[in-house]
């Protein structure tokens, strides 16, 4: 069985769409990663459409038309780990990603609130 890994170092910032979108060009399943999106209720607000930038094939997330653009305040986010169908382990992990994220962005955008 031949194991692939994934390396993400986003030193400069990388934005949740464009990190699932590599994630599908890297292989993943998109009926798996709508699935995924289903439990928090995502799987009708975005359409998952094959695209070329620049000479390369990719993927992108293109909010549904009663959607608009996506934001989920902190509240949202932290109810969709809570129905993500996580064990506690992951549920755990992602508790503390979040946080991580949450405090850098608060450290970056003073005064604002919420994830850009």
């Amino acid at each position: 069985m031949s194991q692939r890994v994934l390396v993400v170092n986003p030193a400069l910032g990388a934005a949740g769409d464009m990190l699932l979108a590599a994630l599908l060009a890297a292989g993943a399943d998109p009926e798996a990663v709508r699935g995924a999106l289903a439990p928090i209720g995502l799987a009708d607000a975005v359409r998952l459409e094959r695209t070329a930038r620049a000479g390369l094939a990719s993927w992108q997330l293109v909010p549904s038309e009663e959607t608009g653009r996506l934001l989920l305040t902190r509240e949202q986010l932290h109810e969709a780990l809570d129905h993500a169908g996580l064990g506690e382990q992951g549920r755990s992990l992602a508790r503390a990603a979040l946080s991580f994220l949450e405090e850098a962005e608060a450290r970056v955008h003073v005064g604002q609130h919420g994830l850009h």
